[in-house]
């Protein structure tokens, strides 16, 4: 018989929620460091790795999500990352569904496709984009085109260490 496919983020989420009572910090977690392996390197900002289980932003459609801190220069943005779309949860819904609650929480929708969404809310932009399996993503202070660069960062990191 075959076994399940692993549901990671559930996995993870767990681990972490294991951990939650032990003087180790979640960074220091095998888990943790394969997480923090997806994504890039450089400007990271340390100890800042987080999962946003029932919502990100108060965006509750953008559950179960790590976001990690980065500053470039002087701007101070966060690299998202959901690792396992597998099972029920398609591409499609999930990023519907991100949509209506960020139109509902007055955001300017830039683009709406099946693999992408950008948007302006809060006065930054959120960029999202599914990969394969993961659902990537960059907000913050930036400029429309170094969103789109950070996310482009942010699918050659996870690409190549997600093998």
């Amino acid at each position: 018989s075959e076994k399940p496919a692993l549901d990671l983020a559930a996995f993870i989420l767990r681990e972490i929620e294991a951990e939650a009572g032990s003087e180790d910090t979640v960074e220091t977690t095998d888990i943790s460091a394969d997480i923090l392996s997806l994504f890039p390197a450089r400007g990271l900002i340390k100890k800042s790795l987080r999962l946003n289980k029932d919502s990100t932003f108060g965006l509750e459609s953008l559950n179960n999500i790590f976001s990690i801190d980065y500053q470039q220069d002087d701007i101070v943005f966060q690299y998202l990352l959901k690792p396992d779309l597998s099972g029920k949860e398609t591409v499609d819904p999930v990023l519907k569904d991100i949509e209506m609650e960020l139109r509902e929480f007055g955001a300017e929708i830039i683009q709406a496709n099946l693999n992408t969404l950008a948007g302006k809310i809060f006065g930054q932009y959120i960029f999202l984009s599914q990969q394969k399996n993961m659902l990537l993503g960059v907000y913050g202070p930036i400029s429309h085109d170094q969103a789109w660069e950070k996310l482009e960062v942010l699918r050659i990191s996870t690409a190549k260490n997600n093998k």
